[in-house]
């Protein structure tokens, strides 16, 4: 198992924890000690991001405990049950390219999409990606279909609510996840969004829309 890899078994382990396969592999060379670029993209983020707010009981630091590991921030609306987390870290991996197409970029990815699958197992029923930009960042974006059903959809599985990936639990048959990544700054940038479509509005894609639209803002106006 590559390092970068269990890195970020180290971050599902911290995530589940803490709740109140491969192209080619990126440079092996350690990034700076200090971690000025991830904090400094993170606290460009602000705490209000189109109808959503941060939950400062979940916002995280990794970075202590596992250098590389990097924050994540919780946000929260009261209009639906949406959960977003946005984390920001860097593997303690140098000279990161910025965007989606490098073969850097394409091994982060397939490792985070590949925790995900490794979490959900068999719940996951379906994988739609594309690329898509907010404010000229381009970002690329798995939507999974997630349901405690079987295959057949002919009933549910005993005793498995879904789990939202950071530990909070929905009682919900189905969930649908989306993660958006991409790298600026030399930082990865991922964002998780979990709702089940059971209980939300028709608005949830509006509101999706501009929660990035409006993180993407924050993050181009950070001085490069």
């Amino acid at each position: 198992m590559g390092e970068e890899m269990k890195k970020l078994l180290v971050l599902f382990c911290c995530l589940f924890f803490t709740a109140c396969v491969h192209s080619k592999p990126p440079v092996a060379r350690d990034a700076p000690n200090d971690n000025t670029a991830v904090l400094t993209l993170m606290n460009s983020i602000g705490d209000e991001l189109g109808d959503f707010k941060r939950n400062e009981c979940k916002t995280r630091d990794y970075e202590t405990r596992a250098p590389g590991l990097g924050y994540s921030k919780r946000y929260e609306t009261s209009l639906a049950p949406i959960f977003i987390d946005v984390y920001a870290f860097n593997m303690r991996i140098a000279d990161l390219p910025d965007g989606i197409d490098s073969d850097q970029f394409a091994s982060v990815y397939s490792q985070n999409l590949n925790v995900i699958k490794a979490f959900y197992k068999d719940e996951v029923h379906n994988v739609r990606e594309e690329r898509i930009t907010y404010k000229g960042i381009e970002f690329k974006n798995a939507k999974l279909f997630i349901s405690n059903r079987n295959n057949d959809d002919t009933e549910l599985k005993p005793n498995r609510p879904l789990t939202i990936y950071n530990g909070t639990t929905l009682n919900v048959e189905e969930l649908k996840s989306n993660l958006f990544l991409t790298i600026y700054n030399g930082v990865i940038l991922k964002v998780r969004i979990s709702y089940s479509p059971q209980k939300v509005t028709e608005n949830t894609d509006k509101l999706i829309t501009a929660f990035m639209e409006a993180l993407a803002a924050d993050i181009t106006r950070m001085k490069k």
